[in-house]
Formats: structure tokens, C-alpha cells, sequence
């Protein structure tokens, strides 16, 4: 099973997500040819993954509908939802060297969120982490495929 150990820094865990939009729908092939990489941080206490307007204009992304999102103060606005395949990279060390890259994917309805002052470009919710294994143990966040 392919699996990750992510560093915990500063109570955060930061990785990379891939992101495409799901047409055309291959299940061979969830990304098509090339997904695009993007800065992201896990976070167990986020119910759904959300990205900022730059991957929004990276992909070209079109608005299917609108949600009710609450922050963490309390404040409710609406923003806006896109259809987007969101996949956690987990590379693994090759016996004859190099790095093979597993992606899983899953096709999610994420949300617009605010510009991240840290540049993090996607919070990964508990709608795409469900789909993993994940531990936390020590210093380490364990993400299996």
C-alpha cells in the first residue's frame, strides 16, 4: 500500500495536492494528462476541501453553485463551489532507484476560500481525507492510499 509520513511543524501539516477538472471523465485516468500541483496543508477539522482563486484561474474553472461556509470565528459567507478532481501525491523510493508517484483522486465539490497568507493554496477537508488512511503518531502524519 502506498503510503507517506509527513513531517507535523508547528502543528500544521503541509504537503502538495494535484487538481484537475474531471472532464473528460476517464476512471483510468482521473487527472487526463496533466494535473496541476499546488501547495496544501491537511486539516482534519475542515469538513470539505477548499482552494483559493488561483487554482480557481490555474484550471480555468467554471462556478457550479454556491455554499454557506462557517470559519472558525463564527462568520458565515456564501461562497462559491467548483467540480474538481483533488489528489494526494504519495511518492515512494523505486528498489533500482528514483521515486514512483501513486495520486488517488477523487472528484469533489470544493469551495472557494480567502488568499492564505502562508501561499497554502489548498485546505484539504475531511470530504477527500476520508477516502485515506491517515495516523498521526509523534511528529509524523501517516497517509496511506
Amino acid at each position: 500500500m502506498p503510503t507517506i509520513a509527513i513531517e507535523i511543524s508547528d502543528n500544521e501539516i503541509r504537503h502538495v495536492a494535484d487538481v484537475a477538472l474531471p472532464d473528460p471523465p476517464d476512471p483510468f485516468q482521473p487527472f487526463g494528462l496533466s494535473p496541476t500541483r499546488f501547495s496544501a496543508i491537511v486539516d482534519t477539522g475542515s469538513t470539505h476541501t477548499g482552494v483559493t482563486q488561483r487554482v480557481v484561474d490555474a484550471l480555468n474553472a467554471e462556478q457550479v453553485g454556491v455554499a454557506m461556509v462557517s470559519y472558525a470565528g463564527n462568520e458565515t459567507v456564501r461562497t462559491p463551489t467548483y467540480r474538481m478532481v483533488v489528489g494526494i501525491p504519495i511518492m515512494e523510493p523505486e528498489d533500482h532507484g528514483g521515486t514512483r508517484t501513486y495520486v488517488r483522486g477523487e472528484s469533489l465539490l470544493v469551495e472557494l476560500i480567502p488568499d492564505q497568507e502562508d501561499g497554502t493554496d489548498i485546505i484539504l477537508g475531511i470530504d477527500l481525507l476520508q477516502r485515506f488512511h491517515i495516523t498521526m503518531h509523534g511528529s509524523q502524519c501517516i497517509i496511506s492510499n
